[in-house]
């Protein structure tokens, strides 16, 4: 691990977050709590659609209440597109634009939640605002609440969005959530393969932080810390998905505290040309790069193994 400092940078996370199994059924009390701190009124959340039929999500209206709305989201077989942004940010401002939002799912929702929050309050389309830091407004309140673990979209500054030209997020912090509800038991009922590729998203995020040139220590701590748990997880015949919650935080946040590195660069294309998921697209390059990574790719071969 390299102990280069490149830069200085003010380094920041979710300001508030609550973690534990069970955490889930807290949410009617954190919306009250929230509400009443900010003076807020109503909440619109954002859904991923698979989930709208399935316990404890299809009940989400009774924790909004009479002022609440929920937008579902379909991602199924494709990543969050700048048109579908626009589209879901014109129908939520013809209804009402909500004091906060909550959104629900995997990195995908969460992406599309953090970039709705931006478009709400900034004027153009969403593909204007791909790149670093060109958020002018304060963006909406926003609560994210993960059902997948691995992407670490809960923890980082970019909602990725693919353009008509590229694949690239909103990379500024007013993306950045502000109260993250943390349940591991919303991610047990996730198939084995796509548990398995988001997890190697989690486990390429804490190598690349780890190895990058652009590593420090406090982005190395929490790169490290990720990578013990992702492997825990994977090799270990009993699995906690505790520990795949907060490897996937913690990942996420190597990543703030750092950067992505050569395997997130060569999968893009992956994901933009051939449609491949983002995590698939990683763990297919990652495969091939042991000339750069070592044994965390030998690693990653026993962890595909051992799953497979």
């Amino acid at each position: 691990m390299s102990n280069q400092l490149i830069d200085i940078k003010i380094l920041k996370n979710v300001p508030e977050l609550i973690f534990g199994e069970g955490s889930f059924g807290k949410l009617e009390e954190i919306i009250d709590e929230i509400s009443h701190k900010h003076g807020f009124r109503n909440v619109a959340v954002i859904m991923d659609q698979n989930l709208r039929e399935s316990a404890p999500f299809n009940e989400i209206g009774n924790y909004v209440g009479p002022n609440g709305s929920v937008y579902y989201f379909d991602v199924s077989g494709k990543e969050p597109h700048t048109d579908d942004i626009d589209a879901l940010v014109k129908q939520i401002k013809e209804a009402e634009i909500p004091d906060f939002l909550i959104g629900i799912g995997g990195g995908s929702v969460l992406d599309v939640t953090k970039a709705v929050s931006v478009l709400l309050t900034n004027d153009g389309a969403c593909e204007s605002y791909q790149g670093w830091n060109k958020v002018k407004n304060p963006p909406v309140f926003k609560i994210g609440i993960p059902t997948l673990s691995g992407t670490g979209s809960e923890a980082s500054r970019t909602a990725v969005v693919t353009s008509a030209t590229k694949k690239q997020g909103i990379n500024d912090d007013a993306a950045r959530f502000d109260f993250l509800v943390l349940d591991p038991a919303l991610t047990k009922t996730v198939n084995p393969q796509q548990r398995f590729f988001t997890g190697m998203d989690c486990y390429i995020h804490a190598v690349e932080a780890m190895e990058g040139t652009m590593c420090n220590e406090f982005a190395g701590a929490y790169a490290d810390k990720a990578r013990e748990l992702c492997v825990k997880y994977f090799m270990e015949d009993d699995k906690n998905p505790a520990d795949m919650m907060t490897a996937s935080y913690l990942g996420g946040c190597s990543i703030v505290y750092s950067e992505v590195g050569i395997c997130h660069a060569l999968s893009y294309p992956l994901s933009f040309f051939y449609g491949y998921r983002h995590g698939m697209a990683n763990a297919i390059v990652f495969d091939h790069l042991s000339e750069y990574y070592g044994e965390h790719v030998g690693l990653f071969k026993k962890m595909v193994e051992k799953t497979v």
